[in-house]
């Protein structure tokens, strides 16, 4: 038992002696007497802002790029392209007047012409004289075409839906019949 401890009462205390109050006054003589002094600064121009070490006023000009000069093998270079060039022209003018070269409308019709495997195919400029009655009457008959053909799609997907709907219901109608046979109907056979 005397490992127990000793049990020992707290001395009560009277709360309201143990609370010390004090009054201090917001109001201190001594902080207002020192109050800074606000300096402005001096407002500066633009001009004195950007003045130059020497006191003359900067000013703002654009340097230009000097011209790139050609030298002279590349002038040279120049004048025999031109006058190959030329001379290639010339050729080239004198042989489509003797109408071994063809000339530039017929080298386009030539680049229309359709290309198959190599073999430049002609085609032949074909005038329809198609009235706008026409051209009503085969666009009617387009889509009246394709609406048949639609519907003929849509009614061959019905019928074999119709036909997965009724395997279906043969297979429940047959596993309800052997839900029956097998369910017992005595309401006491869970019992035993």
């Amino acid at each position: 038992m005397d490992k127990l401890p000793e049990i020992i009462e707290a001395p009560v205390e009277n709360l309201d002696n143990n609370i010390n109050m004090e009054i201090v006054d917001e109001e201190d003589p001594v902080e207002d007497d020192i109050m800074p002094e606000v300096i402005p600064k001096p407002i500066l121009e633009q001009k004195e802002i950007f003045k130059s070490k020497d006191d003359r006023p900067l000013s703002i000009s654009k340097v230009k790029k000097p011209k790139r000069e050609i030298s002279d093998k590349q002038r040279e270079n120049l004048k025999i392209a031109r006058e190959k060039a030329l001379q290639k022209r010339q050729e080239n003018a004198k042989l489509r007047k003797t109408g071994e070269l063809p000339t530039k409308k017929e080298k386009e019709i030539q680049d229309k012409k359709p290309i198959v495997n190599n073999i430049i195919h002609e085609t032949k400029n074909i005038t329809n004289n198609i009235s706008k009655e026409d051209i009503e009457i085969i666009s009617a008959q387009a889509s009246k075409k394709a609406l048949e053909d639609y519907e003929m799609v849509r009614k061959h997907r019905k019928a074999e839906k119709k036909e997965r709907q009724k395997v279906e219901t043969e297979k429940e109608k047959i596993r309800q019949t052997l839900e029956k046979a097998t369910k017992v109907n005595d309401p006491y056979s869970f019992c035993y």
